[in-house]
């Protein structure tokens, strides 16, 4: 016994040991359920645990974000917030650290417990981010939007889903569709978007969406609403239901579920200004390095990779007759 009551998940590491969030502090059982050891107070409203990769727990309690020790539960980094740590905390490929805040934003840190950068909403955030391969950020807010955000930070795009997203954490399909769902206090809307960011289908529940969604391994989306139902969506049943928004790629809907072959000899843009004649090969989108070329023996032509050719005057000796 914890001594009071648990808000967070519990989590398993390797071994065995199990990590939950008590009555201000992180509590590790053996899996006979004995204790191992107990952190230090550390706050109240505990999210659930995540494991880094050289096992430090990681999540949110109160106004800061932890880091602990697995071995004794010692705090190894602590970052304060503006507000309160709601959602349960993702961790990226090289261990960099993603939470929200009811502060209105979106932290990253590194694996050292050091701020890379908060990317602001316009309301609370209460939901857990949710972390495709690229590296990109979906996060839902009370602002109701979900907003991706790019590794750096930087703003991708954001969907408007017509009511907040409250404790509704996102969840990545197979083919990278996002899907998510809201609530307004009454009533929500389910969404399924592209990884450009556009809707590919919604449906409205009532009860609206108030947990995380999940994905079966057939590709079925299960919802929970909060009028005591249980939604399950199916797979594809047609091709267009599987457009994933890449040229390179032949998207089919195949036993319920889609597939995303790669192509070559289609035309695409791989978003580089130095680059043109831009074609898919084996499912990748490259081009040719740009020659710029004016035509114009007085300039100099180069290629910027923010703003594209330049053509700068060059000068030019003169011989003068006298």
């Amino acid at each position: 016994q914890t001594g009071n009551c648990i808000n967070g998940s519990p989590t398993i590491d390797a071994e065995g040991t199990v990590y939950i969030g008590g009555p201000g502090k992180m509590f590790a059982f053996y899996p006979d359920l004995t204790v191992k050891w107990t952190s230090p107070a550390l706050g109240s409203n505990m999210t659930g645990a995540t494991i880094a990769a050289d096992g430090t727990l990681v999540f949110g309690s109160g106004f800061n974000m932890y880091g602990l020790k697995p071995t004794d539960g010692t705090v190894k980094w602590t970052f304060a917030t503006g507000a309160a740590v709601s959602g349960d905390t993702a961790l990226g490929p090289l261990g960099t650290v993603y939470s929200g805040s009811t502060d209105n934003k979106l932290y990253a840190l590194d694996a050292k417990g050091n701020k890379l950068w908060a990317y602001p909403t316009a309301d609370n955030i209460y939901a857990s981010p949710a972390l495709a391969a690229d590296g990109t950020v979906y996060m839902g807010s009370m602002d109701k939007s979900l907003h991706a955000v790019n590794p750096d930070g930087s703003k991708k795009w954001s969907f408007f889903m017509g009511a907040p997203v409250f404790n509704s954490s996102a969840v990545i399909g197979a083919d990278g569709t996002i899907y998510a769902g809201s609530y307004d206090g009454t009533n929500g809307t389910v969404y399924a978007i592209t990884k450009a960011g556009a809707q590919k289908w919604s449906y409205a529940v009532t009860g609206g969406v108030t947990s995380a969604l999940a994905i079966g391994a057939d590709g079925t989306l299960y919802v929970g609403t909060y009028d005591g139902k249980m939604y399950a969506f199916g797979g594809c049943t047609v091709d267009g239901q599987c457009q994933d928004d890449d040229a390179c790629t032949v998207s089919k809907c195949v036993n319920l579920a889609c597939s995303h072959s790669p192509t070559t000899g289609n035309t695409c843009d791989d978003g580089k200004v130095c680059t043109e004649k831009d074609v898919c090969l084996l499912g990748q989108c490259t081009g040719v390095t740009a020659t710029c070329d004016d035509s114009q023996a007085c300039t100099l032509d180069s290629c910027d990779p923010t703003s594209g050719c330049k053509h700068l005057g060059k000068l030019v000796d003169v011989a003068v007759g006298g």
